[in-house]
């Protein structure tokens, strides 16, 4: 351990320097705060509400993620496998944690250990303890604001790295007895299978990286029998590890809202190839490869092309499929990892034929191009990057984040005083994120609802009913709200004929105009909207489950509500908690 220390140690310290820069906002938070701070933590990232929810759904014992948000839908198949929050909510019940509060901590102890592995990862491919630790450091400070969102990536790259870095083991240099590739195709197995059921795309990663490598072995080495046996060695217990994903899926396509799901995914409409920026990405990183990589180690120089061909058919699969089964922002921190294994790869090169005095003219302009692919991708993030470093020499505004704190009396209540799984309509600008993680409680409503199985119709009947008392819906307001009515149905599909529109024009091709919503969605919702306001709020609340309603007495838009909920017969006043009131809706 004493030796492991001193040759690796230093990349502890780089670990330990990213895992606090990426948990210094929330730490700056609560110390602005001050004694004000009553739990409830700050939210950073768009989806990390939606990740802490679910994470609150396991803690809560409900482990089939039917619907995290709605009460009537527990039951029914999950749609985004969800290991990741069944472990950190068993980590936070092991330490004694809220769900936030766990979180928090994992914000410094997922990012450390990320980049030791990434460390290694990249270690094992330069063998160059400078340039693992350069480009493992590099990597998390370019994506510093994009790690401090938990589950993905926080979680789910940990796994990318071991996947990649078993497959670097599986085909080093050292022949290796069948045992011994066993053991090692399975462990890949075990990792690649968990990494499916936390975010299938760093599973399709791995799985593209290894089939191709094992291929491009096989032709170079003429041992075509050999490398499908080790092949099977992997791809059998996988198979057998991914059995419930399957059955799932299985039991999933037997429902009628299936179609409706994927539809708003935005998963199965034709595109052109999208993704150019990825693809260019790794594109460039083979031609510095071009310049540096002959000579190199075969078995590596065939991990790189792997690199380069995955991350392309990853980006481009649907040229194959006719189908976008992902969306190309999932993929680009991905190609730009597979990125940086390449520049790592061609700096240990460059520095060993600096130190041997054999730099050439392709040497020198690979620097210059990594430099300049680097200092591109820093400035692309910089305003990430620039978010975690204003925490450090910027007092923030944290008035609202004080606000947040008097929430914690609601969740008490909530707690203390209603059956677990209740139904909550609320009406307040922070209820929408606040119930499912703070309270055992569902929703009427919340944004993330699209993104379980679920009908379009029930998910357009529940946004109109939460916006009620909403004034001046009109289409162009729809439209705005396309993404919290519909999820990705409208969005994907819009911005690649976008795309498409922009390169058919420049061959001066007459195109149609884009259209984000369609015109029949927006009358249809104009409609429901009149149908509810004849029917009224009590019979438009009680279409589904609502069993209190909270109302944000100091909210400019609906603090009105007060006294017209006082005189409703099926309201009942519930309690008082500094400005918020919660009614019983009456059955």
């Amino acid at each position: 351990m004493k030796q492991f220390l001193k040759q690796h140690g230093f990349i502890f310290l780089f670990a330990f320097t990213i895992g606090v820069l990426i948990v210094f906002p929330t730490i700056s938070v609560i110390s602005k705060i001050g004694p004000d701070f009553k739990g409830i933590f700050p939210m950073f990232n768009n989806d990390e509400t939606h990740y802490i929810a679910m994470t609150k759904e396991a803690y809560d014992g409900h482990y089939n993620f039917g619907n995290v948000y709605l009460k009537e839908h527990k039951d029914e198949p999950y749609i985004t496998p969800s290991l990741a929050e069944i472990i950190l909510a068993f980590e936070a019940k092991f330490i004694n944690l809220s769900v936030p509060a766990a979180a928090a901590i994992n914000d410094f102890l997922l990012p450390f250990m990320g980049v030791a592995i990434l460390y290694f990862l990249i270690l094992q491919l330069v063998e160059s303890r400078v340039m693992a630790s350069i480009f493992s450091a590099f990597y998390y400070l370019l994506f510093i604001f994009y790690f401090n969102r938990p589950i993905n990536p926080q979680f789910s790259f940990i796994f990318l790295f071991l996947g990649l870095l078993l497959v670097l083991k599986i085909i080093s240099d050292k022949e290796k007895t069948w045992k011994q590739l066993a053991i090692l195709n399975f462990i890949l197995a075990m990792v690649s299978s968990a990494v499916l059921y936390i975010y299938p795309y760093c599973w399709a990663a791995i799985l593209a990286v290894y089939c191709l490598t094992l291929l491009f072995l096989a032709i170079k080495e003429k041992r075509i029998v050999y490398h499908f046996k080790n092949f099977l060695l992997f791809i059998i217990p996988a198979a057998l590890f991914v059995i419930p994903y399957f059955l799932n899926l299985k039991k999933a396509e037997s429902y009628p809202d299936y179609i409706d799901i994927w539809f708003r995914f935005g998963f199965l409409l034709n595109h052109y190839p999208a993704a150019y920026f990825n693809v260019s990405l790794i594109v460039a990183g083979l031609v510095i490869w071009y310049f540096i990589g002959k000579g190199a180690d075969y078995k590596k120089n065939i991990f790189v092309y792997s690199l380069v061909l995955g991350g392309t058919a990853l980006n481009w699969q649907n040229v194959l499929t006719g189908k976008a089964l992902s969306f190309s922002t999932h993929y680009y921190p991905i190609v730009v990892l597979f990125l940086f294994l390449i520049f790592a790869f061609c700096a240990s090169i460059i520095w060993k034929n600096y130190k041997s005095n054999i730099l050439n003219a392709k040497s020198y302009l690979a620097v210059i191009l990594i430099l300049l692919l680097l200092s591109f991708l820093f400035y692309r993030e910089r305003k990430g990057i620039e978010f975690g470093s204003s925490w450090f020499i910027m007092p923030a505004n944290i008035s609202a984040l004080k606000d947040w704190q008097k929430l914690s009396g609601v969740a008490d209540w909530f707690n203390d005083n209603s059956p677990k799984n209740s139904a909550v309509y609320s009406l307040g600008k922070n209820y929408g994120w606040f119930i499912p993680i703070y309270t055992s409680n569902n929703v009427f409503w919340n944004p993330d609802v699209g993104r379980f199985l679920i009908s379009d119709d029930e998910l357009e009947n529940r946004w109109i009913a939460q916006n009620f008392f909403k004034k001046g819906i009109d289409g162009g307001y729809i439209e705005g709200e396309n993404m919290n009515i519909w999820t990705n149905k409208f969005i994907e599909r819009y911005q690649n004929e976008v795309i498409r529109n922009k390169i058919l024009g420049l061959f001066k091709v007459k195109t149609r105009p884009s259209t984000l919503v369609p015109k029949e969605y927006v009358d249809r919702i104009l409609k429901k909207i009149d149908f509810y306001r004849e029917l009224g709020f009590e019979k438009s609340l009680k279409q589904y489950s609502a069993d209190y309603i909270l109302l944000d007495r100091d909210d400019s838009e609906y603090g009105y509500l007060e006294k017209e909920f006082m005189n409703y017969p099926f309201l009942e006043l519930a309690a008082a908690v500094e400005n918020n009131l919660i009614f019983k809706v009456i059955k």
